[in-house]
């Protein structure tokens, strides 16, 4: 009777009741994550551009590095466009050359923000290489910048230290000590040290 009482019983049942209401009524939603979808064109790109440099078409592991890298990039990419990197000036420099090549009125002068901003308008910082780069790189170097100036707390040193303790161990040790008493008398009204 006393288990009944328990107030970790009548949690753990309202938190079942809740997730079956959930199933029945709506379904539990997983979190939407953002697929990354490489180009074919891209991927070609990188297959020609490995055949002209090495002179033979990649093999399966290569292959795969290749296309690991690439979703590298785009990760990278996306990262540095979610942080707005795209409004800082070398990109919006690069951005400000595109718009250009596509302005009605070529001939008017106007700021590169403003042509910077008319160019992701159109969306020509995604098909751009270039920007695609330099993106890339920015988000590169500050994901390096948090590493390096992040301190780990005590507690994650221990953890990886515990997990990988071989890593860190030193090869055991044994010392000989060779002591030569042949023929060797003690002298006598000498007392033997333990």
């Amino acid at each position: 009777m006393k288990f009944l009482r328990a107030p970790a019983l009548h949690m753990a049942l309202i938190g079942a009741a809740l997730f079956v209401g959930g199933l029945f009524w709506g379904g539990l939603a997983a979190p939407e994550r953002p697929r990354i979808v490489i180009p074919a064109s891209r991927l070609d790109i990188a297959r020609r551009t490995f055949a002209q440099d090495y002179g033979r078409p990649p093999e399966r592991e290569e292959w795969a590095a290749l296309v690991d890298s690439l979703i590298d990039q785009e990760v990278l990419y996306r990262y540095a466009v979610r942080l707005k990197m795209h409004e800082e000036p070398a990109a919006q420099r690069r951005l400000a050359q595109i718009a250009t090549f596509v302005d009605a009125t070529p001939d008017r002068h106007r700021p590169d923000s403003e042509l910077a901003a008319q160019a992701v308008k159109l969306g020509l910082h995604d098909s751009d290489l270039v920007v695609r780069r330099i993106l890339a790189d920015g988000a590169r170097r500050l994901i390096r910048a948090v590493v390096l100036t992040r301190q780990p707390l005590p507690e994650m040193v221990e953890d990886y230290l515990r997990a990988n303790s071989d890593q860190f161990r030193r090869p055991a040790q044994i010392r000989i000590t060779h002591v030569a008493v042949d023929g060797f008398k003690w002298p006598t009204g000498t007392k033997a040290t333990p």
